[in-house]
């Protein structure tokens, strides 16, 4: 990073001029954030795609960063020169602070490349189909709560925020995968841990301004210095991580009658058996097993909220597609009367159209971010050691070069037929190559089994509060302004 901070220092806007690329005018301290805060980021870099073609320059402050949105340069950095791009964007801001005065170590999406390889190569079996089904039973419950739920709102016969009911359904759901800890949110039970899983994903004035106050000189250092201990926010990963790390000092201790069955459990039983196979180099220690648990709570949560949320607004306005979809799951079950709601959510093709086409509208992660280690040329793209890359999903996602009529809801796009038209980089809603999102696999068993027991029972329908179009807003992903009303009507 030392080459592109060094050029910058000198000549803060001529980093990309010097590459032979484009980019948007500046303002001096700021960069161009004053056109992202006034487009929001999807809709400046879309303006910006559009004037200055698939490979360009922006700057937040004086931090270059270069912008992607040539599939193949994008295969070549994220799957085929990966080794060269193994790195994300540096974590920063008060959100950094925050978690060094929780003593959280670095998450896995902020990693370095050693620390990431060694983390990853560990917690993988952890998240492997076979480990995950291991808690089929706990999201089945769950999943049988919430259909009593909707029972509930189906004879009141009103709008009802769902999103924020599918959010309670899946912290319900992560916390007893990854912790055990089974407490039906759902009915408004609440412990600890809850509470401040709650607070931790609540939207606050920190995240909004940690990126741009990283851009004053020291704000970050004073912030830690001086504020981030006495903050709820600090509190709340406090809490979770004292709660996590009295349940391990506890499985430590009863270690031999020890039958739990979560993620927690699969993570110290990976320590054990590496520690014994290579001792000091292959294990992680009771604080990165907090960090890796606390990730995985950060990676799946919102992910799996809003796409339930999002799916059940497209079908909500799209009846064609939600009837075929629910014909295709009747027609499921009469041919396999005896079928588990795993098989059944995982053998339903439709079922997955919907849920890829919903990912390919409203993306999880708008964007993400890759570091060049080494200097390296691409497609005749100079990308400098040190180099920032962007890769805007979203932008990709709903481009009309590579997807026709992109703003229309058609899960048809998913077909085996049609799918090999696209090219995979234009649809990765959990990233590409080896450094995707590690809570995928949850995420989608979670929406897949919960959309096909409530499409059993129950339609869903726009409602008078039910906002369109819908108003998204870009945070740690894509979620929902104002929640997303809907009315639940019973079959």
């Amino acid at each position: 990073m030392d080459s592109v901070v060094h050029n910058c220092t000198r000549n803060p806007y001529e980093f990309f001029k010097k590459l032979g690329l484009h980019s948007p005018t500046t303002v001096p301290f700021f960069g161009n954030n004053l056109d992202i805060f006034t487009l929001g980021s999807i809709c400046a870099l879309e303006k910006w795609s559009k004037e200055y073609g698939k490979v360009f320059g922006y700057y937040i402050g004086a931090q270059p960063y270069l912008a992607v949105l040539d599939p193949d340069i994008l295969k070549e950095i994220m799957i085929k020169k990966f080794d060269n791009f193994t790195e994300r964007k540096k974590e920063f801001g008060f959100l950094t602070e925050i978690r060094k005065k929780a003593k959280i170590s670095s998450i896995m999406l902020s990693m370095n490349k050693q620390d990431w390889k060694r983390t990853r190569a560990i917690v993988n079996p952890a998240f492997s189909t076979k480990k995950l089904k291991m808690v089929l039973p706990l999201i089945e419950r769950s999943c049988d709560t919430l259909v009593e739920i909707f029972s509930d709102i189906s004879r009141k016969n009103n709008g009802a925020e769902l999103w924020r009911i599918f959010g309670q359904f899946d912290m319900e759901v992560i916390l007893a995968a990854a912790f055990g800890c089974q407490v039906n949110i759902l009915k408004g039970e609440k412990n600890s841990l809850t509470k401040a899983a709650i607070g931790i994903f609540t939207p606050n004035l920190y995240n909004l301004l940690s990126e741009l106050c990283t851009q004053i000189p020291f704000s970050t250092k004073l912030f830690g210095l001086f504020f981030a201990k006495r903050l709820k926010l600090t509190q709340y990963h406090n809490t979770a991580r004292n709660f996590i790390l009295d349940v391990i000092n506890q499985r430590h201790l009863q270690s031999y009658k020890n039958t739990n069955v979560d993620l927690l459990q699969l993570l110290m039983e990976a320590k054990a058996e590496d520690d014994q196979i290579c001792p000091g180099s292959k294990q992680l220690t009771d604080d990165e097993i907090i960090s890796v648990s606390l990730f995985f709570l950060l990676a799946t949560y919102e992910t799996t909220s809003n796409l339930l949320g999002f799916t059940a607004y497209l079908l909500a306005m799209n009846h064609d597609k939600q009837d075929k979809l629910t014909q295709e799951i009747n027609n499921y079950y009469q041919c396999n009367k005896d079928s588990s709601l795993y098989d059944a959510a995982h053998g339903i093709e439709y079922l997955d159209w919907v849920i890829n086409e919903s990912l390919r509208i409203y993306a999880p992660g708008s964007m993400t971010f890759r570091e060049c280690e080494n200097t390296c040329t691409i497609n005749g793209v100079i990308i400098p050691a040190g180099c920032t890359v962007m890769i805007p999903i979203q932008v990709l996602h709903r481009s009309v070069e590579h997807w026709e009529q992109p703003e229309i809801f058609r899960p048809e796009r998913f077909s085996p037929h049609e799918k090999e038209s696209h090219h995979p980089m234009c649809f990765m809603p959990f990233g590409a190559g080896p450094r995707n999102c590690i809570g995928m696999k949850l995420a989608l068993m979670d929406a897949k089994m919960c959309l096909t027991s409530l499409l059993r029972k129950y339609k869903f329908e726009r409602a008078p509060e039910t906002q369109v179009p819908l108003k998204t807003s870009i945070g740690l992903s894509q979620s929902p302004v104002n929640g997303i009303f809907l009315r639940v009507l019973s079959k």
